[in-house]
């Protein structure tokens, strides 16, 4: 079977009907894994589809690249499978892009920053709120260094505080 693509969509499985070089980028989503495609993703998906094209998603991945490597052959378009009583295929194309995070920062800075961004949002794992007895653990060496200088960012806080001082 051939690699989905942008160039190789499936006429047995339901697509976008959209203009995906139309669509600009409005939500960075920090944390592109399996939660965030199979739900926020497709609402994203329904407002492209319902003609507000200004709801692309570009991903960022704060630590490991193997989703943008996952997504990047396929043009970042993926399939969402729904179980139930009857299965049903749809092809998701609300993603846009997966900025790594440590490979480029100012990437992720500049694209929080950019007018047309409206949302900025997270599914990140415990791991990434930096949380030690339900409070933010200020002791953390990547949250220290941010708090001393926001030249070189490694959490979600430093993102965000990064790109609001820009």
């Amino acid at each position: 079977m051939p690699r989905l693509s942008a160039a190789n969509l499936p006429s047995n499985v339901r697509t976008f009907g959209y203009d995906r070089d139309a669509v600009s980028i409005g939500v960075v989503h920090f944390g592109i894994g399996n939660f965030h495609r199979a739900h926020q993703a497709v609402y994203c998906e329904d407002l492209l589809e319902s003609g507000a094209l200004q709801w692309g998603i570009v991903g960022v991945s704060l630590r490991s690249a193997a989703m943008r490597e996952a997504l990047l052959p396929q043009d970042f378009l993926y399939t969402l499978a729904t179980l139930g009583r009857t299965m049903s295929y749809r092809i998701i194309g609300a993603v846009k892009d997966v900025i790594v995070a440590p490979q480029n920062p100012l990437a992720v800075i500049d694209r929080i920053a950019n007018p047309s961004t409206k949302l900025v949002s997270s599914t990140i794992t415990e791991k990434g709120y930096y949380l030690a007895s339900g409070t933010i653990d200020l002791e953390q060496p990547d949250l220290l260094a941010e708090l001393a200088s926001l030249e070189d960012p490694k959490t979600i806080y430093g993102y965000l505080a990064r790109a609001i001082m820009k």
